[in-house]
């Protein structure tokens, strides 16, 4: 009988733990309100217990060399000198919070560690450092065909320039610094389409179908006969999304 019983109990046991393995789970709570609810122990007063959670914590050269990593791995970068600043790694560059951008290309994830909350954290929007928009397809950039960031199509006579990949170059390469310690580079988000695209201002006496995709591309064309004058340009403003 005792036997039996054991069985019976044992048989309750797993039936409560299956009808509960989809359940929301809590710490320090009894009706968790998400798939993990925690409670502080202590939300107020001076209680001088440690409430909180912990992520793990990893240096920049296991960060680099992990594989298979689901998107939105968060990890705490503790030690941001180990390992090499390229791959997987190319954007940590001091102790922080990271979490894995997947980039999923060709069935192989190209994706990156990116800062939770850079400390220099880049304004919500802005605009697009100065470049000159071709007009003719006589255009130096438009001749060099090596040069892919500036495209004409002599038939459709639609011009495309990429702006994402010159705002990048623009900001990995500048010229002149102040600071030789320092880089641009932390600005420049993993992928095109992290940033929102717009065109605020045109010359419309010589602009005319201009679009814009998620990529960064800008297409246009130029107005027949048009006149190029100081005030033929664009604004253009980047917005991260």
């Amino acid at each position: 009988m005792l036997k039996k019983t054991s069985i019976s109990i044992l048989l309750i046991a797993i039936f409560f733990l299956e009808s509960n393995s989809y359940a929301q789970t809590g710490i320090n709570i009894i009706e968790p309100k998400a798939t993990l609810d925690v409670v502080a122990k202590s939300p107020s007063g001076q209680n001088t217990h440690t409430d909180g959670i912990l992520i793990p914590r990893i240096d920049r050269e296991r960060a680099q060399f992990m594989t298979d990593i689901e998107n939105s791995t968060l990890v705490y970068i503790d030690n941001s000198v180990t390992g090499t600043q390229t791959g997987k790694a190319e954007y940590i560059n001091s102790e922080d919070f990271y979490y894995w951008k997947a980039n999923i290309v060709g069935g192989i994830d190209q994706g990156k560690w990116i800062k939770l909350i850079p400390s220099n954290t880049a304004p919500s929007f802005f605009y697009m450092p100065s470049i000159v928009l071709p007009t003719s397809e006589l255009d130096s950039r438009i001749i060099n065909i090596s040069n892919t960031n500036y495209i004409y199509d002599s038939v459709t006579k639609v011009f495309s320039v990429n702006l994402y990949t010159i705002f990048s170059n623009q900001f990995s390469t500048p010229i002149a610094k102040s600071n030789t310690n320092t880089e641009l580079t932390s600005f420049v988000l993993p992928t095109a389409t992290q940033y929102d695209y717009f065109v605020t201002y045109a010359d419309t006496a010589v602009f005319e179908q201009i679009t814009l995709d998620e990529n960064g591309i800008l297409t246009y064309k130029v107005k027949e006969n048009s006149i190029i004058r100081n005030g033929s340009f664009m604004n253009i403003v980047l917005k991260l999304n």
